[in-house]
């Protein structure tokens, strides 16, 4: 492909990568051909053969390359690229069939061929059961970005999940893991330019029950979330929070929230600051218990929960710098919310702008 695009001069040869891109070490020291040799072995062996043909009766073949393809778009979805190697995509496979996790490590079609490439999975275990979080598939997804990091620590392992090196010299792409949650879960995202990271809780099916966007914001540096048996911590940091299965969020050691909405929430010092941009959130701080409803906004500490409305223009720096991400999240922006769009009354003293104008017309012609 590279060859025929020069051949045609479809692109300046300054875009295009140079002789050894397939021969870094990110591509496994390989031509481009058996790259897709290696995909193929990923696809026939990893994924057919030791997977889908067992689990899948009606027609595995056409199942294979769904969960390959939901796999790639989701790759698209969270990362703004399709994948560029097997390491790329092998996370989203995980994170939609973690059954498959243990055989997607024997793929021994890729070494007979001569693909002499590791798949590294940046996971640890499938356990084959859950107890409360425990077991689940957390999906990590860092969007493009030079400068943002994160440190997954899962049962005292670590993993990084930073900026991938393609062999090229300017790329500027974003990397994924996905981990099983067990006992001592936790994520530390550092944002050196304030880019935000994807943490998506899916269940067994593949389906996502939480999205979360943490993000850098106002004097919030750092992220820390952790993910305990019984919910989400948020011990500092600030995060946007599409809930689709109520999952019990905590906010220092003695607030519990259970959403039933889409909600942003910061923490810093034991104190939660909560915005519900849409359904419902219950805060209990173990004194008291409130029900926080869309458009309204609650400083909760240990000793109170204060429930007030929201102005439109206290949520526009998050719509402004992290619209997008909101976007993929599937939250949407109401018309007027955040500082954009008409102001509520606006059809209201346009009508009786109009109205005056026709008078005052009607005035001068007599």
């Amino acid at each position: 492909m590279v060859d025929y695009v020069k051949e045609k001069k479809l692109i300046d040869d300054y875009y295009l990568p140079s002789n050894d891109y397939y021969a870094s070490s990110g591509y496994f020291g390989k031509e481009g051909d058996k790259m897709e040799g290696a995909v193929a072995g990923l696809l026939l062996n990893g994924l057919y053969l030791n997977y889908v043909k067992y689990k899948y009766k009606d027609n595995p073949q056409a199942k294979t390359y769904e969960i390959f393809a939901r796999a790639c778009e989701l790759c698209n979805k969270y990362l703004k690229h399709y994948p560029y190697s097997i390491h790329d995509v092998i996370p989203f496979i995980v994170a939609i069939e973690p059954e498959c996790e243990e055989d997607l490590s024997y793929v021994d079609l890729i070494w007979k061929g001569g693909y002499e490439c590791g798949v590294c999975q940046h996971s640890n275990a499938y356990a084959g059961k859950t107890d409360g979080l425990y077991g689940y598939p957390l999906l990590i997804a860092v969007e493009p970005s030079w400068f943002t990091s994160v440190e997954v620590n899962v049962g005292n392992t670590p993993y990084t999940v930073e900026e991938p090196y393609y062999g090229a010299t300017d790329v500027s792409d974003g990397m994924a893991c996905c981990i099983f949650i067990e006992k001592n879960t936790r994520i530390e995202a550092d944002f050196s330019q304030g880019d935000g990271v994807y943490m998506i809780l899916y269940d067994l099916n593949g389906n996502p029950m939480e999205e979360i966007l943490a993000m850098y914001y106002g004097w919030f540096g750092d992220a820390t979330i952790e993910f305990e048996k019984d919910g989400i911590k948020v011990v500092q940091g600030s995060v946007i929070v599409k809930s689709n299965a109520g999952t019990t969020y905590k906010a220092g050691s003695k607030i519990k929230i259970t959403p039933h909405s889409e909600f942003v929430l910061s923490v810093e010092n034991e104190t939660a600051s909560l915005y519900v941009m849409n359904g419902s959130v219950g805060v209990d701080n173990g004194v008291s218990y409130e029900e926080v409803n869309k458009n309204k906004k609650a400083v909760v500490t240990g000793e109170s929960i204060d429930v007030s409305s929201y102005k439109d223009n206290e949520l526009k720096d998050i719509w402004n710098n992290f619209g997008d991400a909101m976007a993929t999240l599937g939250i949407e922006k109401e018309e007027g919310k955040g500082g954009g769009g008409k102001q509520p009354g606006f059809e209201i003293v346009a009508i009786a702008v109009a109205i005056a104008t026709i008078i005052w017309l009607k005035k001068r012609n007599r």
